[in-house]
């Protein structure tokens, strides 16, 4: 039951980034939306793009020192996407506050600096994964403080 649940929420990621590009189009349309809310999904894209790039460099690295260190197994990388996938949901979650109406304004700036504030700790979790990848791969030629080595051996 639990290999299909993951097979399902990579099918289901795969769909979502597959469909993504097409997003800005239809947003751009003219009349399909407004104008607080097409720069909403705009920002919204911008952001969850770099997001996505990150988490994909941090796939293709981990990948990458799995494979050096002989211990590759297929089951970790849907581990690996379902450990983003919470994560991702609360950030668009909190992001959505922001599109509560004028009497909630209170609340949605609330979850507007929560939301930047989770996509902030999103990113830097991931480029810290990154940078230990890189370490791990002798990449970066000095040792950063409080970034440790990737040991996929452990």
């Amino acid at each position: 039951m639990k290999g299909a649940l993951k097979f399902l929420f990579l099918f289901s990621l795969i769909a979502v980034l597959a469909f993504l590009p097409t997003i800005p189009a239809q947003a751009a349309s003219p009349g399909a939306l407004s104008p607080e809310i097409s720069t909403f999904i705009q920002s919204l894209l911008t952001r969850g793009g770099w997001l996505l790039l990150v988490i994909a460099l941090d796939l293709v690295l981990g990948v990458t020192v799995a494979l050096k260190q002989h211990v590759f197994k297929w089951s970790k990388l849907a581990d690996f996407l379902a450990s983003y996938g919470p994560k991702i949901i609360a950030w668009l979650g909190l992001e959505c506050l922001g599109l509560l109406p004028p009497d909630l304004k209170l609340l949605a700036g609330i979850g507007e600096a929560l939301g930047i504030g989770a996509y902030a700790v999103i990113l830097l979790s991931a480029a810290g994964s990154v940078l230990g990848h890189a370490q791990a791969l002798g990449i970066l030629p000095v040792t950063l403080p409080g970034v440790q080595p990737t040991n996929k051996g452990k």
